[in-house]
């Protein structure tokens, strides 16, 4: 059978088309995206913390409508890079805006502005020129009226007509959100949908169950703990009612692993219980997991350690 009478066959379904394109998401760290991300898919997929990189990879959300199909990236918040691991994730940020369709800008209106939203901008006007950037002004609620119009002004000063439209949002209460699809729609192209329309994510559970890991060890430890720790699934047996997983927690420094144990182990039973008590939410079945932590010194600037963990490195 050719190609062409593939399609003609009656019993072949074609992808359904509709308004559809890759957004990717920008920001200071702890402006909200990561919220914005779950808000909108309904589930809970990147972590979210009041520190900065806590998102570290991109994952893809899809949001699926009657009428259009948006990807979301969820980018690392944006600052300079110190180390190779912040190379690795200043380099994805480039080429999410040098490839996407829209680029949406979360801006914070509760908090002043400096050198960070300043790189941004930067970011934003070298690497994406022919992008409709979307400026989505968020926690309006915690904001007072004053604080919104200086957030909107510091960045229409800064991208100036490149901004196509001012949405101001609550991610976390979830206002305003519904006109940040119909806007982000407008500027997409109508073609074949790249998903099924009940997917939501291209991320793998386990995946997703690394962030949530980590999500848990930053709650527990909100200052203690460095950013020098990366969580790594080793296995993932699943059946009808249970999932089996081994997770192991490398830190750069011998203290900081005796820190994340606890005496007895405490700290690290506390640490597993909320890490279940996430994965349950979107997983409907038992989970046993198994934790060890180990020292790998200085993985942040090691390339060998980065590529092992997952991260493209040149």
């Amino acid at each position: 059978m050719s190609i062409d009478e593939f399609f003609e066959d009656e019993d072949s379904v074609a992808p359904r088309k509709g308004l559809t394109g890759d957004v990717a998401v920008v920001g200071r760290p702890n402006v909200g995206k990561s919220t914005f991300i779950n808000s909108i898919i309904g589930y809970h997929l990147t972590a979210v913390s009041k520190r900065p990189q806590t998102t570290r990879k991109h994952w893809r959300a899809i949001f699926t409508d009657d009428k259009c199909q948006v990807i979301f990236t969820d980018t690392p918040g944006m600052h300079e890079p110190n180390d190779k691991l912040g190379e690795a994730m200043f380099s994805n940020i480039i080429l999410q805006l040098k490839t996407t369709d829209v680029i949406l800008c979360i801006a914070d209106a509760s908090r002043s502005h400096g050198a960070e939203d300043e790189l941004i901008c930067s970011m934003i006007n070298q690497h994406s020129q022919s992008k409709k950037v979307i400026l989505m002004v968020n926690k309006v609620d915690k904001a007072k009226k004053e604080q919104i119009q200086e957030t909107i002004d510091f960045f229409e000063a800064k991208l100036g007509d490149r901004i196509a439209k001012v949405i101001k949002v609550s991610a976390l209460r979830k206002k305003g959100l519904d006109e940040v699809i119909e806007t982000i729609c407008g500027f997409l192209p109508v073609l074949p949908f790249s998903f099924d329309e009940d997917a939501i994510t291209d991320a793998y559970e386990r995946d997703i169950a690394s962030e949530l890991i980590q999500e848990a060890i930053f709650e527990e430890f909100s200052k203690e703990i460095p950013h020098a720790i990366v969580v790594e699934i080793d296995s993932w047996k699943e059946d009808d009612k249970k999932i089996k997983m081994g997770v192991t927690m490398y830190i750069e420094r011998e203290s900081n692993r005796k820190m994340i144990i606890g005496r007895d182990g405490v700290k690290l039973k506390t640490i597993k219980s909320k890490a279940i008590s996430k994965l349950r939410e979107n997983i409907e079945k038992r989970i046993d997991m198994k934790i060890f932590v180990k020292v790998a010194a200085d993985w942040r600037n090691k390339k060998s350690k980065l590529r092992d963990f997952g991260w493209e490195i040149k």
